[in-house]
């Protein structure tokens, strides 16, 4: 990859730091030139491998860097959790929650090696400690002694039905831990097909939280599910 970086504007980098606070966050002028680092190298990879199909940087910060930050108000994190974010693709929503929370130990899952490779590449540039970048499918490596049941909490945004998600990511969460997933305005299938594993699984439905993305009308609605229950 040798084309040069592509610039971000203040513009932008306010956006970042104004929406992060419409959440609750804080995001420094530090911060912001890591999230814009991350605006940047995200664009010139799109360029040449498929990251994402949002390529205006105003959209990426509210629908790729806000959505990932919108978990942080349901998850209390306390800095150095162990977190896996199964089917991260370009790095939502693990790396911007990395960023505001750098203490916490994460593990960024895809099973497309040209992804990791970029986020390696990105951890690096970013000087992130704490970041493992792992190829490979979820369902064949949560029975891995390395990863099963060591995270406190998995995340993952809507890569699969709610099902779906729950047998593949519960494994690898300690009793106890969380799998928080985000989904669009329309959930009740998603709950359905929910019930019908939870008790297949020792798993209970803890809450669902809806969140208005800033600077957009649209909403999430983050299903947060709890295992190990009594």
């Amino acid at each position: 990859m040798v084309a040069l970086k592509v610039p971000v504007s203040r513009s932008l980098l306010h956006l970042m730091v104004d929406g992060a606070a419409q959440l609750g966050i804080i995001v420094s002028e530090c911060k912001a030139q890591q999230f814009g680092l991350y605006l940047s190298e995200l664009l010139r990879w799109n360029s040449s491998i498929n990251l994402t199909g949002i390529t205006d940087g105003q959209q990426i910060i509210i629908k790729h860097f806000l959505d990932s930050l919108a978990y942080l108000k349901v998850l209390e994190l306390q800095g150095d959790e162990k977190l896996i974010d199964i089917g991260t693709g370009a790095g939502f929503p693990g790396i911007p929650l990395k960023l505001v929370s750098p203490k916490l130990q994460l593990v960024l899952l895809d099973a497309r090696i040209k992804r990791v490779a970029f986020l390696k590449h990105l951890s690096r540039q970013l000087k992130l400690e704490g970041v493992l970048c792992v190829h490979g499918r979820a369902e064949e490596l949560a029975h891995h002694a390395q990863h099963y049941q060591q995270y406190n909490v998995a995340v993952a945004r809507a890569v699969t039905q709610l099902d779906r998600l729950i047998a593949l990511a519960l494994p690898y969460i300690v009793c106890g831990g969380r799998l928080l997933v985000s989904y669009g305005a329309q959930i009740d299938r998603q709950l359905e097909l929910a019930a019908k594993v939870l008790d297949e699984h020792s798993a209970a439905l803890e809450k669902v939280a809806q969140v208005k993305l800033p600077h957009s009308n649209e909403v999430r609605n983050i299903i947060v599910i709890r295992k190990c229950f009594t």
